[in-house]
């Protein structure tokens, strides 16, 4: 017996297992953050840092991106890690790559804040030399790697 309705039954393959939404967002996350760093400052060790001292508004929410895209990743992979047949094949891979850009980001940072921090210091502890010092760096302001050092 035939319907009349005309109406064919679905083709289409059943849905699968959806994706992990934490890894997917702390993936985005630390995607934006970077692209962020990259178009705002160009990718330098230095300018990294910088991103952790607020130069812009961007600039600023930028570790807070990765450091909440490292927590949603984990998250995320503990979750497929505990229902591996209730979530899609590449949930743990979103979840890995996830806190994997999101910790480099993280770690830049915090390498980039370091050495930061010492060239202030060097800058500062530079500048308070005083004369029996002088002798020793007197060619190098020359070359424009040190301001010329008052001789008291």
């Amino acid at each position: 017996m035939s319907s009349s309705s005309g109406v064919q039954p679905s083709t289409s393959p059943p849905a699968g297992p959806p994706s992990n939404t934490m890894a997917l967002v702390g993936l985005i996350l630390g995607i934006v953050a970077w692209a962020a760093v990259v178009g705002l400052t160009g990718v330098t060790f230095l300018s990294l840092g910088f991103c952790g001292i607020c130069t812009g508004p961007m600039s600023c929410l930028t570790p807070l991106f990765w450091v909440v895209g490292v927590v949603l990743s984990g998250i995320g992979l503990s979750e497929v890690n505990k229902d591996p047949v209730g979530y899609s094949p590449s949930s743990k891979g979103l979840a890995t790559i996830g806190l994997v850009i999101n910790g480099v980001g993280i770690l830049f940072t915090i390498c980039g804040l370091v050495a930061s921090v010492i060239m202030i210091v060097l800058g500062v502890s530079i500048s308070l030399l005083s004369l029996p010092f002088t002798e020793a760096f007197e060619g190098l302001e020359g070359l424009g790697f040190l301001p010329r050092l008052p001789l008291y």
